[in-house]
């Protein structure tokens, strides 16, 4: 658990903090292949000097302070996971065009989660990448006709994040681990999960106060009875026909999932397949419910499909 945890925090200091990207040729697979989030990047991005230019690219274009709020590993499969936050995240002048408006140019602060997948027989370096993070408002500007999002409505305490049990406990992790898998459930058989006339896996692992904040809509919804009219919405726009569930547990009280989804949109008829990232933060009073939610998860319900996208369509 160690090795690959102190990697992924090695590999968050060196890329994001220090933005030392000559550490990625030790830190990643020559084929490494960082993977398209359907909205900031739309394309796979595969090699690592492209890979590297496209971190180049931020980098050159917005000054900002990184912080990594937490991690978690998973050994069987490989896999790590952290979220992180870039305060006062601000366009250079090779950043924003002279005519953009003055609310695409203000300093800002964007949450991300990312997912790294490692080759044992590769030395432990870095295959595939997995990432979603706010847009800066100077790429809703470039990409969408209109200010569509406003992320300064959903703030996370960053303090109740970083709380994490001292000592690794290996009962917790996996307590953690069924939790997150029941909870990929909730949204994978949506209304079977949540109806009200029975008791349902919603009402089995959600605290009844729970928060849900929802960081790529925005969204903030309090309440189980709220969550569970929110899963309840979305199953009218989106039928869930597989998913691919990779899990992480801190051993303390916080859970990471990243999920693929393949479905078919109700309304329209077809199919499609979409992914995220959640993480859930156990209640410490009741050690078998979900007190806190953080995600990045399309919603059509909330009009992911339809926000006025691309300024050149």
């Amino acid at each position: 658990m160690t090795h690959l945890l102190t990697l992924t925090e090695h590999i968050d200091v060196q890329v994001r903090t220090e933005r030392d990207l000559k550490k990625l040729e030790k830190l990643a697979w020559p084929e490494v292949v960082l993977h398209a989030d359907g909205l900031i990047l739309e394309k796979d991005i595969q090699g690592l000097d492209a890979v590297r230019d496209y971190y180049q690219s931020f980098f050159k274009n917005y000054n900002f302070s990184h912080t990594l709020i937490c991690a978690a590993v998973n050994e069987t499969d490989n896999t790590s996971f952290t979220f992180w936050v870039e305060e006062d995240v601000t366009p250079t002048d090779a950043g924003a065009a002279p005519s953009s408006p003055g609310w695409a140019k203000q300093p800002t602060t964007i949450y991300g989660m990312n997912m790294y997948q490692f080759a044992a027989n590769q030395g432990d370096q870095i295959t595939d990448i997995w990432c979603e993070r706010q847009l800066t408002p100077y790429e809703q500007y470039c990409k969408f006709k209109r200010l569509v999002t406003d992320y300064s409505k959903v703030r996370v305490d960053d303090v109740k994040f970083t709380l994490v049990s001292p000592v690794y406990k290996a009962d917790r992790a996996r307590t953690l681990e069924q939790l997150a898998l029941t909870y990929m459930e909730i949204w994978s058989t949506a209304n079977h999960a949540v109806d009200k006339k029975k008791h349902t896996p919603a009402d089995k692992v959600m605290a009844y106060d729970v928060c849900y904040a929802n960081l790529r809509v925005p969204l903030e919804v309090s309440g189980r009875e709220g969550f569970k009219q929110l899963v309840a919405e979305e199953s009218k726009y989106w039928e869930s026909i597989s998913e691919e569930d990779q899990v992480a547990a801190t051993g303390g009280n916080k859970a990471f999932c990243h999920w693929t989804e393949r479905g078919r949109v109700t309304q329209r008829g077809f199919r499609d397949s979409r992914h995220g990232f959640s993480l859930l933060l156990l209640d410490e009073i009741d050690a078998g419910t979900i007190k806190e939610v953080v995600e990045f998860r399309p919603l059509l319900c909330r009009g992911e499909g339809e926000q006025v996208r691309k300024a050149e369509e």
